[in-house]
């Protein structure tokens, strides 16, 4: 049970880094969402930039915390391989094109084959 607590922690930490990496994103480029040089609409509402990235931050800390959880219920060794799904999450919101996909199948490829011999 510890094992699998785990896991679901370091998913849900590789899953929140995404979505705080994408938040800082989202808040810093001038393009987005159609707001004015100082906001953005988040939630339905207008909200000053600097807040937005400041809550992509906040959610960033929330990640680590996700992960160092799920460090104190199992190896390291597993769990490393599954916050790199971390890549899969990123891989959605974006270029969904070869030369990604690949580098991002083979980067998931090795830490599967580190995690599984490192048992």
């Amino acid at each position: 049970m510890s094992i699998a607590l785990g896991i679901v922690l370091a998913a849900c930490g590789g899953a929140s880094l995404a979505l705080a990496m994408v938040t800082q994103r989202y808040a810093l480029d001038p393009s987005s969402g159609g707001g004015s040089e100082h906001s953005i609409p988040l939630f339905g509402m207008a909200m000053p930039r600097n807040a937005v990235w400041v809550l992509g931050l906040l959610i960033y800390g929330a990640a680590n915390g996700f992960y160092a959880m799920s460090l104190l219920n199992g190896p390291l060794s597993l769990l490393a391989g599954v916050f790199t799904t971390l890549l899969i999450f990123n891989m959605v919101r974006g270029l969904l094109s070869f030369f990604p996909l690949w580098g991002f199948s083979c980067v998931l490829l090795r830490t599967d084959i580190c995690s599984a011999y490192a048992r």
